[in-house]
């Protein structure tokens, strides 16, 4: 599913991109103001698309208002976000879905994006960025609410940026995360570009790695480059992967792109470049604009 809104250019050359990749038979949701909107989308991108009008104006943002559970319920948080309307509108999205894919529908008892979660192997995964958003409750208090509502164990990850984890790390299989290195993204940082120097941002990122180190998880490493803007980062995790196709996000800079490319095409992946150069400095990428609903064998 997305979120269509046909005045945010930005996102344009990234939908096209990923959709015109995107095997045919995959079902697309639309999520929009107007059912026309949604026609203008499937304009735009040759994509047979289902729409899903929700009368008031929304964001881009797909991937924030709701997470999918493996069956298809749709969870969305405790309350609505604090930003302008249209991100409140936003939180239509899922219980609107829920009526079109004939699924279902709940509400976390509990704030979050749906960005906040990482799922692999049965187990969630979330970071202390997701704690702070509820900051009345205790972490292992928390955590446990988490386990008892999604029926499954939670990996806490108690030091972390404060961004989503998908920005940060990415699971890709057989016990495997793949983290973001902060040093190898300053190497190769293009000219032009304003970097994050602050060590503690680096540290941050090696503090995810060891946490799932000891977790049991083998870890790899991948270049990202936080910049001097809040939350704009050239980040290689907020992907798309399906079986052994990485949908990856791609910047314009050519060093870091393939030094990316070259990490998932090591551990065995068939890499599909989505550019998101004029997305990622508005604090996302790929995985922020399209949320997976289901899969299905």
């Amino acid at each position: 599913a997305v979120h269509y809104v046909p005045s945010s250019e930005f996102v344009r050359r990234t939908y096209v991109e990923f959709f015109r990749q995107l095997p045919s038979d995959v079902r697309v949701y639309v999520v929009c103001e107007r059912r026309e909107h949604a026609d203008e989308f499937s304009r735009l991108t040759g994509r047979k698309v289902t729409a899903v009008p929700v009368g008031k104006p929304i964001t881009t943002w797909a991937r924030d208002r709701f997470v999918a559970c493996e069956d298809g319920t749709l969870i969305a948080p405790s309350e609505p976000h604090l930003g302008p309307v249209e991100r409140k509108n936003d939180s239509l999205a899922p219980f609107a879905l829920a009526i079109v894919t004939d699924g279902r529908s709940r509400q976390a008892p509990f704030r979050f994006d749906g960005g906040d979660f990482c799922a692999a192997g049965g187990r969630l995964f979330v970071t202390s960025a997701w704690t702070a958003r509820n900051p009345e409750y205790p972490a292992e208090v928390l955590i446990r609410r988490a386990e008892e509502f999604f029926d499954q164990p939670v990996t806490y990850l108690p030091e972390a940026p404060n961004h989503h984890i998908g920005m940060v790390a990415v699971p890709v299989g057989e016990n495997r995360f793949l983290v973001g290195d902060v040093r190898w993204g300053r190497r190769l940082c293009p000219e032009g570009i304003a970097p994050d120097e602050q060590e503690v941002t680096a540290k941050l990122f090696d503090a995810v790695a060891t946490s799932l180190e000891k977790a049991g998880y083998q870890v790899e490493r991948i270049p990202v480059l936080p910049t001097e803007t809040d939350f704009a980062w050239i980040t290689y995790t907020n992907a798309i992967l399906e079986n052994r196709t990485v949908y990856m996000p791609t910047f314009g800079f050519p060093a870091l792109d393939e030094a990316a490319g070259a990490v998932y095409r090591r551990l065995g992946f068939t890499v599909r470049p989505v550019n998101v150069s004029a997305t990622y400095t508005y604090g996302g990428t790929l995985h922020c604009l399209v949320h997976v609903l289901r899969r299905e064998p």
